[in-house]
């Protein structure tokens, strides 16, 4: 379905954006898309499905800064969905980051993304409260 959300920055600046979900290809993949209302740019089309091989969750995120990046994760435990990933870059040197799927009642879920340099202590990026759309 389609949702909608709002939340802040780690510098407190506000943010929204609109998702749209919806289930593909003989329903084996859930299908992701991230839109930012301005003035902010992010955009992302994520596909979410289960590796046959590790019987892990898999999502391939691509966005409009051209990034792409492949998350994993353990699956549901206490209404928190986790997916996490790590990569390097030149400048930064190696970096995690995850997303944080928390559901809080029907129809409404926050969502939190944080990055971290050893995979333990996390820095928050944004976070936004989603709510569904009738």
């Amino acid at each position: 379905g389609k949702w909608t959300g709002e939340g802040k920055f780690a510098n407190g600046k506000k943010i929204a954006a609109t998702l749209s979900i919806k289930m593909e290809l003989d329903s084996t993949w859930l299908i992701f898309e991230h839109t930012d209302k301005l003035t902010n740019h992010y955009k992302s089309h994520s596909m979410f499905s289960v590796d046959n091989m590790t019987g892990r969750f898999i999502a391939y995120t691509f966005d409009n800064f051209n990034g792409h990046r492949k998350f994993v994760s353990n699956g549901w435990k206490d209404d928190k969905f986790i997916l996490t990933t790590n990569e390097y870059y030149q400048d930064r040197g190696l970096v995690f980051q995850h997303f944080i799927y928390e559901r809080l009642s029907d129809g409404i879920f926050k969502m939190t993304y944080e990055t971290s340099k050893d995979g333990i202590n996390w820095k928050l990026g944004d976070f936004l409260m989603f709510t569904k759309e009738n």
